[in-house]
């Protein structure tokens, strides 16, 4: 019996799963650039932009990260497309912002990537699998912000306050166990704007970890308990209140905005997040994501 009748890989390092997920990227690229070169055309009505608006995103993200509580292993996951919805309110002193964001993807080792497998029973009759994990994000958060500078001061504003965030990020394999984190924290946060036109405006937004509820897998991995179910038996047992001693988080979110008319803005973010965490072992996490946004204001100045 020749050796390729039993289990062997067939392809290195993960190009199938990787490609599947670019051509995704790339349609939903293409066709919100199509959407916005379509709304950039149409004549800008007079009127200054309203102070409350909602908006939708849909863009890419990955997120690297190395727990060494699960896996010795570096691990990748893609999101592609992901959706958010938004509401704002922009006033001359005060900000508001409300974002809920997810979308499913894929995680797999950096090293490796998705890997297929195939078993040969005879000349005839194989099986062929794949090995790569499901990858789902969500976020929630809401920031308020309250401006430090006269309006009068000119094209830059500087705002001061705080956000409340609750994102939580599943793979089912990672190492063959499923592997989920959560946190609900709270950040201070410090915002700059900077606005040339009434039709354009660019800022930039940094928060840092003041206090988080983190939830973790615990240290066997599976939660046990007699009395409550895994969910409950998952949360009491792998949750923490935590400082930023021991939960510490830095974002950054660049934002550009365009007003091509007075009810419709179209604009690009692209945010960083660095997480470190580690109890009971080190983990290490970076979080990059680029969206594509369209407002729509809902009242007029």
């Amino acid at each position: 019996m020749e050796s390729d009748n039993s289990a062997r890989a067939l392809l290195p390092a993960g190009k199938g799963g990787d490609s599947f997920v670019e051509k995704r990227m790339k349609t939903t690229i293409t066709i919100l650039a199509f959407l916005f070169a379509f709304l950039a055309c149409a004549k800008a009505q007079q009127g200054r932009w309203g102070k409350n608006s909602l908006g939708i995103s849909a863009g890419w993200q990955q997120l690297k990260f190395l727990d060494e509580h699960a896996s010795p292993l570096r691990y990748e996951g893609t999101t592609t497309p992901l959706f958010g919805l938004n509401y704002m309110h922009s006033g001359a002193r005060t900000y508001f912002h409300v974002k809920a964001a997810g979308g499913i993807g894929s995680a797999n080792p950096s090293r490796f990537g998705a890997r297929n497998y195939m078993a040969r029973w005879n000349e005839k009759d194989s099986f062929q699998y794949q090995i790569s994990s499901l990858f789902a994000h969500a976020q929630l958060e809401a920031t308020y912000l309250k401006k430090l500078n006269p309006s009068s001061s000119g094209p830059l504003g500087y705002w001061l306050g705080g956000t409340i965030n609750e994102q939580a990020y599943y793979a089912d394999e990672v190492a063959n166990m499923p592997w989920l984190i959560n946190a609900a924290e709270f950040s201070p946060s410090f915002k700059m704007d900077y606005q040339p036109h009434f039709r354009h405006q660019f800022s930039l937004k940094i928060d840092l970890a003041g206090i988080a509820f983190f939830s973790r897998t615990v240290y066997g991995l599976f939660a046990k308990s007699n009395k409550d179910n895994n969910v409950v038996a998952y949360l009491k047992q792998g949750s923490r209140l935590v400082y930023a001693d021991q939960y510490r988080k830095i974002g950054i979110e660049l934002n550009y905005t365009a007003h091509v008319s007075r009810r419709i803005a179209l604009g690009g973010s692209y945010g960083l997040k660095w997480m470190r965490y580690s109890f009971p072992k080190p983990l290490r996490a970076v979080d990059n994501r680029f969206w594509l946004n369209v407002n729509y204001s809902i009242n007029q100045r």
